[in-house]
């Protein structure tokens, strides 16, 4: 039940002044109605102040205002001044300087509120004071309307003067335009004309007809012949080549954003059900994320709280499960390194990092999507820099901030709010360098990627189209450390260029065989990727895991359907960690895919092809470029099967 709050009045010749107190309660909850006799002040479902004034006032010339209470031992923390206009009922008949200025003043109240009035009269005063503050308002918003009706009326009005202005002068000019084209017409006939005239012959010879006397057959001969007109000779006939300077680009980024929802729902695929979709996982992880960060934001100390630690955990398996479903989905894998990074998992965090900025640099560049790369550079270098830091790497930590603030777009738009964030993180990781006595000048090349000097040796030389000093290069490297995945894979690239297919697909096939764990995980999740939520969070004990698999086995055995692989409940539990856990090793195996399809159509063993190109459409399905490949191949295979079936001989 509202409560009547605290509240008190004074009065002049002009006002009667009312101050309320409330406490606990903001001004944008206090709604304020005065009428002509009757006041209410309604805090919702705490405080309610109706007052039956004593007399009329003046509604027009009243007003109300919120204040802070200070310097007063009062609780209140919000205070309402309302300032009443007295309303002036009998005025003098004749008007002199007396009767003027007791006009403008009324009538001193006994007492603010009405009262010894029987309830019915007081509620039929209290209706028809609100039913005229409303017939008031009604009157108000009907008099804007007509005024904005005839404001318009008259933008209109004045718009079609302007138009019928711009009118006149375009006929007068087009009036004048025909008038100096007529003249100059007339002009011309007449000079043709005359030009005709005196350009006729003057006997019969000149003019065609037959020579009468022996003087037209020597007026005929001395004629002089019309002049020929001589056509200008082509201007050149070579070839010019004309050199287009364009501007410079001064980062590589890649073609196409993949990770933007609306790729997603462009791409031609479409799944068996919604949660076979990368982007609904993408969109539930999103929740839980937005729920961690609500329960952080609602503690006291602003700390990790049980629900915001939950929270975060399902946003790490949501993000997991999506990149299950498309092993190249970036912004999954930069919000997955944030959780981590919350939950001070700073290894995770940093491998999350490190994959994101593999995908960028290993795809080509375009200018089309250069400011949302940038911002993309700056966050895997700004989150990988903050792990770093908080796992004592302060080196790496300070040169990954370095990065950041080299790729950070944002900067003028920091520079106007004066909020520099990554060059305040710069100059306390610098300060604590400092304290800890760690030079803040050395040279991280070396200790931040094995083998880092030989492979931007590599990566020159590439870029180059110099292949085969790359693999030079890249074999210098495989000699020292053979289990080397990122040497092999591009050294794969350069020997595809170089038209060895060879050798590069023995390069493919030796980095499926070392991550042959990860293509099992792959093999034991369902058609689309990974297995159902449910099988994820099973709290089942091992003893219900084996009659499970008990009843499937038993299940294959009286199917009529022969089955060669019996895949369990915890098998595919147990994949999907796998897969979660070594997301960087799925995007190697998905490259190492595609370049032995690409190797095998080197040497025409296209059936071969198919088998690693479906493997590859398998892990990202909403690739359209790979599907179009893929089908393109499968096409291709089939056409040289019906060939091979027609003739028997087997197309080279």
């Amino acid at each position: 039940m509202p409560v009547k709050p605290h509240f008190e009045w004074q009065q002049d010749r002009q006002f009667v002044y009312i101050t309320v107190d409330f406490k606990g309660v903001g001004k944008e909850a206090v709604d304020v109605f005065i009428s002509r006799v009757f006041v209410k002040v309604n805090a919702a479902a705490v405080y309610l102040l109706s007052l039956d004034l004593l007399h009329p006032v003046d509604v027009d010339k009243s007003q109300h205002y919120f204040s802070q209470p200070s310097g007063e031992a009062t609780e209140a923390t919000l205070r309402l001044h309302l300032q009443l206009a007295k309303l002036v009922t009998n005025p003098p008949a004749e008007k002199t300087e007396k009767s003027e200025e007791e006009e403008e003043e009324g009538e001193v109240w006994t007492a603010l509120t009405l009262s010894g009035v029987p309830k019915k009269e007081l509620l039929e005063r209290r209706q028809t004071s609100m039913r005229e503050a409303e017939e008031r308002y009604t009157s108000k918003l009907q008099s804007r309307r007509d005024q904005q009706e005839k404001e318009k009326r008259r933008l209109t009005e004045a718009q079609w003067e302007v138009e019928r202005d711009t009118r006149r002068v375009v006929e007068e000019r087009v009036t004048q335009e025909r008038q100096a084209v007529e003249r100059d017409l007339k002009e011309w006939e007449e000079t043709v004309e005359a030009t005709t005239e005196q350009d006729k012959p003057t006997n019969a010879a000149a003019s065609g007809g037959p020579p009468r006397t022996p003087a037209d057959l020597v007026a005929g001969a001395a004629v002089v012949p019309e002049r020929e007109t001589a056509v200008p000779a082509v201007r050149q006939t070579d070839t010019v080549n004309i050199a287009v300077q364009f501007t410079p680009k001064y980062l590589a980024l890649p073609t196409r954003s993949r990770g933007d929802e609306a790729y997603y729902r462009q791409s031609r695929y479409k799944p068996v059900s919604v949660e076979d979709s990368p982007l609904f996982w993408k969109e539930k992880g999103d929740h839980h994320y937005q729920r961690a960060v609500s329960a952080c934001s609602n503690s006291e100390e602003r700390r990790l709280t049980p629900e915001a630690v939950t929270a975060f955990k399902e946003a790490i398996h949501c993000y997991t499960e999506s990149m299950k479903r498309d092993g190249v989905f970036l912004t999954c894998l930069m919000n997955r390194a944030a959780c981590h990074l919350q939950l001070l998992s700073c290894q995770k965090c940093i491998e999350d990092c490190t994959l994101g900025l593999t995908m960028v640099s290993n795809t080509p560049a375009s200018d089309m999507t250069q400011d949302r790369y940038r911002s993309v550079l700056t966050r895997l270098y700004s989150r990988r820099a903050t792990a770093y830091a908080w796992a004592g790497q302060y080196v790496l930590a300070l040169t990954d901030l370095k990065m950041a603030a080299a790729y950070n777009i944002t900067e003028e738009e920091e520079a106007n709010d004066n909020t520099h964030t990554i060059e305040k993180d710069l100059t306390v990781l610098m300060a604590i360098m400092k304290e800890k006595n760690i030079s803040t000048h050395h040279d991280t090349s070396v200790t931040s990627v094995p083998y880092s000097e030989e492979m931007q040796r590599a990566a020159q030389h590439y870029y180059k189209h110099e292949y085969a000093e790359a693999v030079a290069v890249y074999d210098t490297i495989l000699e020292a450390a053979p289990a080397y995945p990122q040497a092999r894979s591009n050294r794969v690239c350069a020997l595809l260029l170089l038209k060895k297919f060879k050798p590069a697909l023995e390069d493919c096939l030796y980095l499926i065989e070392l991550y042959k764990e990860v293509a099992g995980a792959l093999q034991h999740g369902d058609n689309g990727g990974g297995v159902r939520e449910e099988e994820y969070h099973s709290d089942d004990s091992d003893a219900t895991d084996e009659e499970e698999e008990e009843e499937e086995l038993l299940s294959q055995k009286e199917s009529t359907t022969p089955q060669t692989t019996a895949t369990t409940r915890r098998q595919r539990r147990e994949a999907t960690k796998l897969l979660g856990e070594k997301t960087s090793q799925v995007y190697l195996l998905l490259k190492a895919y595609v370049r032995a399809a690409a190797s095998l159509c080197g040497l025409q063993d296209y059936a071969q092809a198919v088998v690693f190109m479906e493997q590859a459409v398998r892990i990202t399905p909403y690739d359209n470029d790979l599907q179009e490949d893929y089908q393109r191949l499968v096409e291709k295979v089939r056409m040289e099967t019906l060939v091979t079936a027609s003739t028997g001989v087997k197309r080279s």
